[in-house]
């Protein structure tokens, strides 16, 4: 154990200090390794023309200080081309650089901890456990995120300089600030809580303005030639903003441990903001306000955060404050206030508020990653879709490619990772689906002596699994429904499915064991038969527009102009559910 540094040097290490690193870092690791896609995520697909620029030997530095939308984002255009050299701009490589920075992280809260407080280490742990929290899973699956992990290990090693009181460490002090607001604009609230810091340390006079005089030069340089984006309203000084802009702030501080609930949100961001001013009346009630400045700086990080995205957010709703990307910050204001409190556990006060904070903590991240994990999973379905379909981009109609990218740019960039095999089109995705899903119709119902043929040659190189899509009757169906899939002219898999738990059009699967070798071009007879006497409770298959070499009968009538909505290797691959 060591107690505080009041000089502000150098704390001595524990042999807790590198699972308190390492454990934020492999549990966002095994998040990514799960969930994570080789695939672009919105604007993302902007950066493919600097690729492109580069690709054809044309200036390109240009775009390392160039806006996305109001920020600079330096250190991950960086990171981004560092990495897509090795890795074809496969985006996974990124957000395991976004788990790197969260190990650096907790490696600064950890100086701060331990000049603040003479505590066991092991009191530590909440910390670990908050910056992993998945209630922040857009920014750990997300690879262009890594400018917000950026900016918050800037502004932590920017509180653990200032309070090193050297020369060398204030110079390191700007660079960590410059990191972080040349990231994103959000890092801007380091300049103030930095002077606060000062203040709170009683450092001198001169270093304080000295500190003023930085903050200024970086703040000019980064609006140099700064263009506001567009729409960009100004705030409304009214009551009803005013109001707006504090649900949001709470909404925002407490959305961490609430889930998707926007009123839990409240409530606890409610409950964050009592613990808060209590913990900072106990903080100076005790006059430890000097040896935890660097605690009081954490928590304004996420007091801060919380701030700056009600006035930006409550515009857009409170949805669009409780938004997961902005959990990486506003999780500061507990990790501040629970260390804090770690340092006032000789009084009655302290150690409520603690235990309070520890059950809020506890039961916060369950909730979190609760209700995290179906998002994390729709995610990663999501981004599966989309590089299955910029891959197939010729065959894929606009109402596919609207949640891919901007319509008017979406193809003409699909175009050019395709021809450099970059992103997406590093590796192909083995599989065929439906490629216009909301023109489907359903067939005749498939009752006794009106079954399904379909013929087809294998689409994909090595067919894992074929799924088709199947409407139960209205009235609820009896029996049983059979598919049957020859190749070669030869049966190889059939499934048999109860009518009766079928509810709403489903993609059935039928899986082909490891055994059966069937290749692209072999020859594919898929038959749907049910036991169904009469049409009121028999199913329907639906059918598509054409979109492969299908040739298809029912009851040995040819469907015209239509096939039978089947997909090849899309659960094998995760792009059905």
């Amino acid at each position: 154990m060591t107690g505080p540094q009041p000089d502000g040097s150098r704390p001595s290490r524990s042999r807790l200090l590198p699972l308190f690193v390492v454990a934020p870092v492999a549990v966002q690791a095994a998040i990514v390794a799960v969930f994570g896609q080789a695939v672009q995520a919105w604007d993302e697909y902007y950066y493919a023309d600097l690729f492109v620029d580069i690709g054809h030997g044309r200036p390109w530095l240009w775009w390392m200080f160039r806006q996305h939308n109001e920020h600079r984002i330096v250190w991950t255009k960086m990171a981004m081309l560092g990495l897509g050299y090795f890795t074809d701009w496969n985006p996974v490589a990124e957000m395991y650089v976004s788990a790197v920075l969260v190990g650096l992280v907790a490696f600064g809260i950890w100086n701060l901890y331990r000049t603040a407080v003479d505590e066991p280490a092991w009191r530590f742990w909440p910390v670990p456990l908050l910056l992993c929290i998945p209630a922040q899973h857009m920014n750990m699956l997300y690879g262009l995120m890594t400018c917000h992990y950026f900016t918050v290990a800037g502004m932590v090693w920017t509180l653990v300089f200032l309070l090193r009181k050297t020369r060398r460490s204030f110079v390191a002090a700007i660079a960590a600030s410059f990191v972080a607001l040349f990231s994103t604009l959000n890092g801007i609230i380091v300049f103030p809580i930095g002077f606060v810091v000062l203040c709170l340390n009683r450092q001198s006079v001169a270093r304080r303005r000295a500190w003023l005089l930085a903050s200024a030069t970086l703040v000019a340089a980064y609006f140099s030639k700064y263009q506001v984006p567009a729409p960009h309203q100004p705030t409304e000084w009214t009551l009803d903003a005013a109001v707006r802009i504090a649900l949001a702030a709470l909404t925002s501080l407490g959305s961490p441990f609430a889930g998707s609930s926007i009123r839990w949100s409240i409530v606890v961001g409610v409950a964050m903001t009592l613990l808060i001013v209590m913990a900072l009346f106990g903080t100076l009630a005790t006059a430890k306000w000097t040896a935890h400045a660097g605690l009081i700086g954490l928590t304004l990080i996420g007091v801060g955060s919380a701030a700056v995205i009600g006035l930006g957010r409550y515009r857009f709703g409170l949805e669009g404050a409780a938004e997961s990307k902005y959990v990486t910050y506003t999780i500061f204001a507990m990790i501040g206030i629970v260390l804090s409190l770690a340092g006032q556990r000789n009084s009655q006060f302290g150690r409520t508020l603690l235990l309070a904070c520890g059950w809020l903590v506890g039961v916060g991240w369950v909730v979190a990653a609760v209700t995290a994990y179906p998002r994390m999973e729709a995610w990663g379905r999501t981004r599966r879709l989309h590089r299955y379909e910029i891959q197939n981009i010729q065959t894929q109609p606009d109402e596919n490619l609207r949640d891919v990218y901007h319509l008017s740019e979406v193809r003409r960039i699909a175009a050019c990772l395709q021809a450099a095999k970059l992103g997406p089109c590093r590796k192909r995705v083995d599989a065929l689906l439906v490629a216009r899903p909301l023109e489907g119709l359903p067939t005749k119902a498939i009752v006794r002596g009106s079954e399904l043929v379909s013929k087809i040659l294998c689409p994909v190189d090595t067919l894992r699994d074929v799924g088709v899509l199947i409407t139960p009757a209205a009235a609820g169906g009896q029996g049983v429904l059979n598919i049957d899939i020859d190749a070669n002219d030869r049966k190889i898999v059939g499934a048999v499915v109860e009518l009766r738990a079928m509810r709403g059009s489903t993609w059935v699967p039928v899986r082909l064991s490891a055994g059966l070798a069937v290749r692209r071009g072999d020859l594919l007879v898929v038959r749907v038969s049910s036991d169904s006497a009469t049409g009121a409770g028999a199913p329907r298959a639906m059918s598509f527009p054409v979109y492969s070499s299908q040739i298809t009968r029912q009851g040995g009538a040819l469907l015209a102009g239509r096939d039978l909505g089947l997909a090849f290797n899309g659960f094998a691959n995760g792009l059905l559910p």
